[in-house]
């Protein structure tokens, strides 16, 4: 499912009690830091400020493409919409932070058109009832097997880099010439031409076999990306990704103190970390 926890610890010396610890799942969730924590002038105007970034949010999408309103950042949505540092706290900067493995500054400097599209898309503009999502029987292992087997053996190379990737001129089955695309190993083993080519790769990576497929043709007729697309490599290495570290784990101290705020997505971290990083939005 898609249930959400936030559990944020005060510095060292602060105290015991979590600064704010709740989830998604229900009133138990909500209360997972206790009674007390609804009398908490901070949570309830980050309450307050969620239910309406929850109903107003949509309407950015709805806005004229030329609208100027649409090409601001995310801080600059919440700052201009008068949202409260509780809510970018205890909500939106650790949710999106946890299901883009972003950091906080990366969050803050995305586009809010975007980030509001992708909460729209998944139904994520609502705290309660979210929806089920579902996973293909035995995941990826199945489906990847099932496509392998279509294929057949002698076709699935694993463990085969390709390093560049060639336009080339191959009969057709009328006797006329047509394009194909050649792809080649790092030691300069073909692996055959093929009608088309799916890039399953990040950006850069793919501007990489992209620029040297280019540079061993003198040809321009025989480049993947002629002159008129030449800006399509300096575009794909410029679009950045990050590396994250994933651990399997069933240490309880790396979740919510609470077992009933425990959720599909736990976001642990350090409430004066956030709140330094909310003091120039909200």
């Amino acid at each position: 499912d898609m249930s959400l926890s936030v559990s944020l610890d005060y510095s060292p010396g602060g105290g015991k009690k979590k600064a704010v610890e709740w989830s998604s799942d229900g009133l138990s969730g909500l209360l997972a830091n206790g009674p007390s924590q609804l009398l908490s002038p901070p949570f309830l105007s980050f309450l307050s400020d969620m239910r309406r970034f929850n109903s107003h949010a949509p309407a950015l999408l709805e806005l004229h493409p030329d609208d100027p309103r649409r090409a601001v950042t995310t801080a600059q949505y919440l700052r201009e919409n008068g949202y409260g540092a509780p809510f970018c706290v205890y909500y939106l900067l650790p949710m999106m932070a946890a299901l883009w493995s972003a950091s906080l500054d990366d969050v803050l400097n995305f586009p809010a058109e975007q980030l509001i599209g992708f909460l729209c898309n998944h139904r994520m503009l609502q705290v309660f009832d979210r929806p089920q999502w579902k996973t293909v029987a035995g995941r990826s292992r199945k489906y990847t097997e099932k496509v392998g087997a279509i294929l057949g053996k002698d076709h699935v190379h694993l463990s085969t880099p390709v390093v560049s990737v060639k336009r080339v001129v191959v009969p057709s089955k009328a006797g006329a010439a047509e394009h194909a695309y050649e792809l080649f190993t790092t030691d300069g083993v073909s692996l055959g031409a093929f009608d088309k080519v799916i890039f399953a790769a990040h950006p850069p990576r793919v501007a990489e076999m992209l620029r040297a497929g280019a540079n061993d043709d003198d040809d321009d007729e025989g480049n993947v990306v002629v002159s008129s697309s030449s800006d399509l490599i300096d575009t794909l290495s410029e679009i950045k990704y990050a590396d994250n570290v994933v651990y399997v784990h069933s240490d309880p101290k790396l979740m919510p103190a609470n077992p009933s705020a425990w959720s599909s997505w736990n976001c642990m971290g350090k409430y004066d970390e956030l709140a330094s990083r909310a003091e120039g939005v909200a």
